[in-house]
């Protein structure tokens, strides 16, 4: 009987090692170099150097998991995401991880629907100001204005924090007013009126979606000037400024057929954002097939040469000066420099910031993200503005003082010509803005043989 089960059974164990188990190794195999023709990525995970670097780490984290004092510390997960927390650091200043919340407020920063609350603030004088009630918000529907001193806030457990104190937390009460950690926000919020008085009111704000544009503050000057403030470059930028100059800033002239002699572009605090925005902006502004940027990848290996496209109706042909500082950066350093280096524009203030390489959003599982630097972008005379900015054909520096006080008077202009008002708002007199004003005589001297500027 043993006899027979084994004779029985051999050629099984024969017919696995000899046609099963090869037929299972081809077919991992071709699985495996698949999945490397669909997706070069994976390569990387079978390079023996990154196999070396991944047992290290992997040592490294499950020592600390076993052994470190504390077990609840040192869980997998949370060891991972500090690793690639601080992976990239020190490899460039603008390449990052994003953990699923800064991922998610990535792309708010790129789009112009936000979801949440509507208000922006500052800290001055030791008080927390609102800055900006956003049209379409809560903080919109609920009467907030510029000026207004939050001097309570309620946590998420509920609790009344008071925020007249020096230590307050400008992280918590920024994250809340976010919109991200509750869905209704109470405040306490306080109004400076005529006689020195104050009102405090209690206002509940329900979180929901608004807009929130990136052309703001279009004007024309009583000299016939146009301004208007960009503060970011999103998909919308473009069609905004087309917008302004095509129908907002004609109906303040009084109609299409009254001249505007010229138009100041203020990109001072404008960090960026979408390479593609500002092509649209200088659409606007030059002939097509104007160079605006030749981007380069590993090696210098030219990746992409980017020209106007001519595609906009509109045309400014009027006089131009764009007002910078030391925050201008990026995509509005391209807007700046290609107008500067073609002779469209002067550019007045102080040095930008020398931002001239490009990042890559890469999602994540998770929901988290990777900020990644992938080019560097050079300008058509052929110069990249990384690390040096661009130098202003005039300059006009500012003190840290002048700056923190344009800065919320910028925030709403409706009461610059009522100082009372102002100073009740702001708790300051209007004050000169040395940098606009000297933009302003540039635009007027430029403008004195010029016609009627959009066509």
């Amino acid at each position: 009987m043993l006899k027979w089960l084994a004779t029985t059974v051999t050629p099984k164990r024969n017919l696995f090692k000899s046609v099963f188990l090869p037929a299972l190794l081809i077919f991992l195999v071709a699985g495996l170099a698949l999945r490397m023709a669909v997706d070069p990525e994976f390569r990387g995970f079978l390079r023996p150097s990154f196999l070396t670097e991944w047992m290290r780490m992997g040592r490294l984290m499950n020592l600390a998991h076993e052994k470190f004092l504390r077990p609840d510390d040192v869980a997998y997960a949370r060891l991972s995401d500090n690793a690639m927390e601080h992976m990239l650091d020190g490899v460039d200043r603008y390449s990052d991880y994003l953990n699923p919340d800064d991922y998610a407020k990535q792309q708010r920063n790129l789009d112009e629907s936000f979801m949440g609350y509507g208000i922006e603030i500052e800290r001055h004088n030791g008080n927390i100001v609102i800055t900006q009630a956003y049209k379409g918000s809560a903080a919109y529907a609920a009467n907030l204005q510029t000026g207004d001193r939050i001097v309570k806030i309620k946590d998420t457990d509920g609790k009344m924090i008071e925020l007249r104190d020096d230590d307050i937390d400008m992280p918590m009460v920024k994250s809340l007013l976010s919109g991200q950690e509750v869905g209704n926000l109470t405040l306490i919020v306080e109004r400076a009126l005529e006689g020195n008085k104050t009102k405090d009111s209690e206002v509940t704000l329900t979180r929901h979606s608004f807009d929130v544009p990136t052309v703001r503050d279009v004007e024309l000057r009583p000299d016939g000037v146009g301004y208007l403030h960009i503060t970011s470059f999103s998909d919308n930028t473009a069609e905004d400024f087309a917008n302004a100059l095509q129908n907002k800033l004609p109906v303040l002239a009084g109609g299409p057929d009254k001249p505007i002699k010229g138009l100041v572009l203020d990109l001072r605090n404008n960090t960026g954002g979408l390479l593609d925005a500002p092509v649209g902006v200088l659409d606007t502004l030059l002939q097509k097939g104007q160079l605006v940027v030749t981007t380069r990848g590993r090696g210098n290996v030219v990746e992409e040469t980017i020209r106007t496209p001519g595609t906009t109706s509109v045309h400014f042909a009027g006089p131009v000066a764009v007002l910078v500082d030391k925050n201008t950066a990026s995509a509005a350093e391209i807007v700046a420099a290609v107008l500067k280096d073609t002779g469209h524009a002067v550019i007045v203030g102080e040095r930008t910031y020398g931002k001239g390489v490009v990042q890559k959003i890469i999602p994540l599982s998770g929901g988290a993200g990777l900020r990644l630097t992938v080019q560097a972008y050079y300008l058509p005379n052929g110069e990249t503005i990384q690390g040096k900015g661009i130098e202003p054909d005039i300059v006009v520096p500012l003190s840290d003082k002048e700056r923190s006080l344009l800065y919320f008077q910028r925030s709403d202009l409706r009461y610059l010509g009522e100082p009372e008002r102002f100073a009740r708002t702001f708790g300051f007199l209007p004050q000169p803005d040395p940098q606009l004003e000297t933009a302003v005589g540039i635009v007027l001297a430029a403008s004195r043989d010029r016609g009627n500027s959009v066509q």
